[in-house]
């Protein structure tokens, strides 16, 4: 009894509301880390987007951790679903009191995958290029602000309360350590943990070997060759600690050559790279090599013929290419007279592109009237929507919301501090 009186006063305050976009959560207060939302519009907005032709439009939804100012609200999630699917699910990333605010938006061009790159690209972990949060952090800015893409001014909004003891546990710190080693970002849920596991547990042990082992060749290596200069300030701590230090910091404190002195400039000559460079390397070149006139001979031939046989190919290889650009201009290009059997074949493939469009624009005008026909399931009817998989019709069950309430059931995710 207690559950259906808080289902009916979610409810009221639903249908009481004057959102554009009506936001139905199963309860206020969380019982999980992972929820499911469901969504329905309000008949005039659908009755503009279907005035105003809108193909493929989205659900910008976006959820705020919030707090008392601008600087303690923080952006946590943002997704962009298809205006038709009815129902997603939200992970969220810690625990406390949460904003959840959505609007329509759409490309301009009909362009799903322009839409997405415009508000999900991101640089960053929940960080992405364009903000789409006003100043305080309460509202969303009108989508027409942002190129190529347009939307509602206005949407629907929810607060919830996500409760503390709803996330997963974290594994054993070694454990994390090692499984976590190659990736840069630590696992969002369980599910990408266990993915990861499998990794660290099969391949990670040999790539892991074969990485160190460069590393600590390319890295010696450097520090040798600043050492041959005769340079300050090598850091070896990367030879010494691979897992903590990258590669480029062995030159982050370098102060110059002892061998390059103002006052001293003869000392250059005697650097040990130059020595080894200009007088040792040659005459070991010439012992191992055993080089006499003979051999010096054959190779100044040999490098002349392939010069020689360089600068034939590419002549040859101009006057070809002359040759076909020459007689393409005669028999295609030239000629001003046209005759009669050559504009007719050009009329009949102007009447057959002409044809063409106007067959694509009866195939655009079916598909966005059977998108319609689609998206007017979205339409609010005045009474609460249930969010679960078994509420919403057999058409919208799709496999992806399946995959995600499985998913839902058995991944619980890590709470960010």
């Amino acid at each position: 009894m207690v559950e259906e009186k808080e289902q009916e006063s979610v409810a009221e305050e639903t249908e009481k509301s004057e959102d554009l976009i009506c936001l139905f959560l199963e309860k206020t207060q969380s019982t999980d880390s992972v929820i499911r939302i469901r969504w329905c519009i309000d008949k005039d907005v659908f009755e503009d987007l279907k005035t105003r032709k809108v193909e493929k439009p989205h659900l910008l939804l976006v959820v705020v951790k919030w707090g008392e100012d601008q600087w303690h609200r923080k952006e946590v999630v943002r997704k962009l679903i298809p205006l038709e699917q009815m129902m997603e699910f939200i992970q969220f990333k810690g625990p406390g009191l949460h904003k959840i605010m959505t609007t329509i938006v759409w490309n301009i061009h009909g362009n799903a995958d322009r839409l997405k790159e415009t508000f999900l690209t991101s640089y960053l972990r929940n960080s992405y290029n364009i903000n789409v949060l006003t100043y305080e952090r309460d509202k969303l800015v009108k989508p027409s602000k942002f190129i190529n893409a347009d939307g509602i001014d206005g949407g629907g909004v929810l607060e919830i309360e996500v409760a503390e003891g709803f996330f997963a546990k974290e594994p054993p710190k070694w454990l994390s350590k090692w499984v976590n080693l190659p990736f840069r970002w630590k696992p969002v849920d369980q599910c990408d943990f266990r993915k990861r596991c499998i990794l660290a547990f099969s391949l990670q042990p040999i790539v892991i070997a074969i990485w160190l082992i460069g590393k600590e060749l390319i890295t010696i290596s450097i520090g040798l060759f600043l050492l041959l200069c005769g340079i300050r300030g090598v850091n070896f701590s990367p030879v010494r600690r691979p897992f903590t230090y990258e590669i480029g910091e062995v030159s982050d404190k370098l102060s110059g050559s002892i061998f390059f002195n103002k006052k001293y400039p003869f000392l250059a000559a005697f650097t040990p790279i130059f020595v080894l460079t200009f007088f040792i390397a040659p005459l070991l070149i010439i012992y191992w090599m055993d080089f006499d006139v003979s051999t010096s001979k054959i190779m100044i031939l040999s490098t002349t013929a392939v010069v020689s046989l360089f600068l034939i190919i590419t002549v040859f290889w101009g006057i070809f290419w002359g040759l076909i650009i020459s007689v393409e201009k005669i028999f295609v290009y030239g000629g001003k007279v046209k005759s009669r059997k050559l504009r007719k074949r050009r009329k009949s493939k102007y009447e057959i592109m002409k044809e063409r469009e106007r067959a694509e624009r009866l195939q655009k005008e079916l598909a966005l009237q059977k998108e319609y026909e689609d998206l007017s399931s979205v339409v609010c009817t005045g009474r609460r929507l249930e969010p679960s998989l078994a509420a919403l019709p057999k058409k919208k069950r799709t496999i992806h919301l399946r995959f995600l309430d499985l998913k839902a059931k058995v991944c619980k995710p890590f709470a960010e501090h």
